[in-house]
């Protein structure tokens, strides 16, 4: 576990994440806020692995395939980061997505999908029509941690946005 927390700290390290403190004690900070501000629990279980992927990679992973042959031939997608709580893992974009700055986005996204892993660990999936009705709490914390740190004000998510994305049927 070690090795592997510190393997995460060098990838992270490239991502643009912050030098002090390590991957693990980063993480359980973030978890600490996001139990303190929903009804969700943590009681120590093992962390999600974290990987860094290009954007590219991302929406080949999100999209479907004809979603992402137009997204290929110059088409948008704009997805920073997700959960798959099937290995337990948090995949971050290794640069900003539209709309959102460098300086403190690993972090953004990190709070973000960590709302999704403690979602999924509570059994929050198990009581919404949709995936993306999950969304309206991570967008919540994600502000709020945004708020509390101090991070830049364009890592937020925007009302609209937010809500849209929020909705059952919404891609």
């Amino acid at each position: 576990m070690k090795k592997l927390l510190l393997s995460l700290t060098a990838v992270i390290g490239l991502a643009g994440a912050p030098a002090a403190g390590s991957s693990e004690e980063i993480m359980l900070e973030m978890i600490d806020y996001i139990v303190s501000e929903t009804e969700l629990e943590y009681n120590g279980e093992q962390l999600p692995f974290v990987i860094v992927k290009s954007i590219d990679e991302i929406c080949q992973d999100m999209l479907s395939p004809s979603d992402y042959e137009i997204f290929s031939r110059g088409g948008y997608c704009n997805y920073a980061g997700y959960y798959d709580p099937t290995v337990r893992t948090i995949v971050v974009a290794d640069e900003p997505v539209k709309y959102m700055v460098a300086e403190k986005y690993y972090e953004t996204i990190l709070v973000h999908e960590l709302a999704h892993y403690l979602q999924y660990l509570n059994g929050a999936d198990e009581h919404v029509q949709c995936r993306n009705e999950l969304e309206a709490d991570a967008y919540r914390i994600q502000n709020s941690w945004i708020d509390l740190k101090g991070y830049p004000e364009e890592q937020k998510t925007q009302g609209l946005f937010a809500k849209l994305n929020s909705m059952c049927g919404h891609p």
